[in-house]
């Protein structure tokens, strides 16, 4: 059978071989190649992952997970004291003041409950007001001196 035209490797392949008998590879987990005729694949970037053969895209991580370099087969989740509320991104941030996260794969975290603070970043609890100060609002950084006691 003689052929008169090249076919191109499908989007989701890739070959590098030149000559009639060659055949397009299947771009291999963690790569991806959404055009028609390349000849090689793409590593996912940093933020997106994909855990399949012959994707044609690789896929943003989810909100509470990242990758943080190329060509992942798969995302991570956020630590403790960790979250993030994005998709795509390469790393997780630490839970701000007033907030703490005792869970993994978070997109948010937990405000300090009334009676509570956190005044820093990237706690696993929120501190207990100490013996003589109160804190009747969530969220807060710091306690009050209870006054008049």
């Amino acid at each position: 059978k003689q052929q008169a035209n090249c076919a191109p490797c499908a989007a989701g392949s890739a070959s590098n071989q030149v000559g009639r008998n060659h055949t397009c590879d299947l771009c291999a987990p963690g790569t991806s190649q959404q055009f028609t005729g390349k000849t090689s694949c793409t590593n996912c970037t940093a933020g997106f992952a994909v855990n399949v053969h012959g994707a044609t895209a690789c896929v943003a991580c989810a909100p509470g997970t990242y990758t943080q370099a190329d060509g992942h087969l798969t995302c991570d989740a956020c630590t403790k004291q960790q979250f993030q509320s994005q998709p795509g991104q390469s790393l997780c941030s630490p839970c701000p003041r007033g907030q703490s996260n005792d869970l993994t794969g978070r997109s948010a975290c937990f405000p300090c409950a009334a009676g509570t603070f956190s005044n820093q970043t990237g706690l696993l609890h929120c501190f207990n007001c100490p013996k003589g100060t109160a804190q009747p609002l969530t969220g807060a950084t710091s306690c009050s001196a209870c006054l008049g006691v």
